[in-house]
């Protein structure tokens, strides 16, 4: 038995062969890994052969060869005439062979759309005829749909950018370059795009610093802001806002800052004239209190020199008024009592001018000290009852003990609001004071019968100067002090002050006094 030769061309033969199939192997396998579909056309009979997956997309049958119009009849309709154009174009020598598309196929069972980018070369013989045409096809029916999405999302920022005046810039960092909107450049002052370096010599002189910080600071950031003021070309100042986000590449170095400008000269005109208003009326205000000062002053001075004549004149009142009493002249020794009563009314109007004054001018003083509430309640209440003989004042008085208070102006509280309380009820006898312990803190109340309040002027009483308005305007003496001062001195001792009251029905007027202080 001989052993079987082989011939160095035969081996030779063999080993190419091999290469070829190995070829052909890694080059399916390349497609299949790719996912492409791949297609051999025959220019002279206009059949072609493709792979699996070019005739899964097509719907066509596993044939060998397959008619080109069956394949064409497949391409969107809006596409078809193109591309039998541009396989026509490609088979011309002219063309150079190239074949580049992009289109449509519809599956004629599914009716599924698929976008396929067509890449393929057409082979020429010695007398510049076709002689074959192959090449493949890739879907990028996903890519383009995200492309789609992306460019109409940015339509819509570039139309929302635009309803609302606001100017778009795009700026490599990288090469300088920078595209801008035709409202950016028109926030400029300019009317079309005209380079970055033009955009930044249109930046006033004295705010270039401002724009070169903030760039600085946007790349440590990633946030772009700034507002400056920019010079048009007919020399015309405006201002403008910019804002911006900054993009890094894998290393973390900026490449890209894409932002918004908005013109802001108006708002920035509107804050130089609220400005120049505020100048004027915290000038105005400082004038006022010039002015309040002088009447405190003067009201102040005033007060204080009245009170020594005064004094003078009821100290000689009371003398002549015992002195009348002994000889027996009654008639003239009332009279000279009732120069004593229109003196004491005098005396507290006096003493109320200079509590105001000092009031308002943070002057006034408080000696706090531990004092027996109740006695005090009751030492104001017997003062006031002496002294008005046409009304009875009830005690509802609880055991509420000692308070850290200032006790005289506590007493002059109690003072007025008794004294009130008489005043406007001219047709009632009877005045109530209560008070109790209620939730850590002292609650006292005065309550009259009297002409009452009208609802909606429950919170003016307490203001400076305010009367009682009305037909009985006039019966009622008085500078409208007494609760003011009052409301003024409570608040700063820690209680509050308020009043319920009904027209005609009579008022109550109520405080309170925290027990610990």
């Amino acid at each position: 038995m001989t052993k079987a030769t082989t011939t160095p061309s035969d081996f030779d033969h063999q080993k190419v062969l091999k290469a070829l199939n190995d070829s052909k192997l890694e080059l399916e396998f390349a497609i299949n890994a790719a996912e492409l579909a791949t297609w051999d056309l025959n220019p002279k009979t206009f059949k072609f052969s493709g792979n699996r997956r070019l005739k899964e997309w097509f719907g066509l049958s596993h044939e060998d060869e397959i008619d080109l119009a069956i394949a064409t009849n497949v391409i969107a309709a809006r596409d078809r005439q193109r591309i039998n154009e541009a396989i026509q174009q490609a088979l011309q020598f002219s063309s150079g062979g190239n074949y580049n598309v992009i289109y449509s196929i519809i599956h004629p069972l599914t009716g599924k759309e698929r976008i396929v980018l067509a890449r393929g070369k057409a082979l020429f013989d010695e007398d510049n005829i076709a002689t074959r045409f192959n090449g493949i096809l890739q879907d990028i029916t996903e890519e383009t749909r995200a492309r789609s999405s992306l460019e109409d999302a940015e339509e819509r920022v570039r139309l929302a950018a635009e309803a609302v005046n606001l100017g778009t810039y795009d700026m490599n960092l990288l090469s300088g370059q920078m595209t801008s909107s035709d409202r950016f450049n028109y926030i400029f002052g300019f009317d079309r795009n005209v380079g970055r370096a033009k955009f930044v010599s249109a930046i006033h002189p004295q705010d270039q610093q401002i724009r070169v910080e903030a760039h600085r600071k946007a790349v440590e950031t990633g946030q772009l802001f700034y507002e400056l003021r920019v010079i048009w070309p007919d020399e015309s100042i405006h201002w403008v806002r910019a804002e911006g986000k900054v993009y890094y590449n894998e290393v973390k170095k900026p490449v890209r800052i894409i932002g918004t400008l908005l013109d802001i000269t108006d708002k920035k005109n509107t804050e130089e004239e609220l400005r120049e208003i505020n100048k004027k009326l915290e000038s105005a205000l400082e004038e006022q209190k010039d002015l309040q000062r002088q009447k405190d002053d003067f009201l102040g001075i005033a007060s204080h020199e009245l009170k020594t004549p005064v004094t003078s004149l009821k100290a000689y009142t009371q003398v002549l008024q015992k002195i009348l009493q002994k000889k027996g002249d009654l008639k003239e020794a009332e009279m000279m009592r009732k120069m004593d009563a229109q003196l004491n009314r005098l005396t507290n109007l006096i003493g109320d001018l200079l509590d105001v004054t000092k009031m308002n001018s943070g002057r006034i003083e408080f000696n706090s000290a531990h004092f027996d509430f109740d006695e005090m309640l009751r030492s104001v209440i017997e003062e006031l009852q002496r002294t008005s003989e046409k009304h009875r004042i009830i005690e509802h008085l609880g055991e509420v003990g000692f308070v850290t208070a200032d006790r005289e102006r506590i007493g002059q509280v109690m003072t007025n609001l008794i004294s009130n309380a008489i005043k406007y009820s001219p047709n009632h006898s009877e005045i109530k004071v209560s008070s109790e312990i209620r939730e850590e803190e002292v609650l006292v109340c005065v309550e009259d019968k009297g002409i009452g309040i009208p609802q909606d002027k429950l919170q003016k009483v307490f203001e400076q100067f305010y009367r009682v308005s009305g037909q009985m305007q006039h019966t009622f003496p008085g500078l409208g002090l007494g609760l003011y001062i009052s409301a003024e001195i409570i608040k700063r001792e820690g209680g509050r002050l308020w009043v319920n009251s009904r027209e005609g029905e009579g008022s109550t007027f109520c405080f309170t006094l925290p027990l610990k202080r």
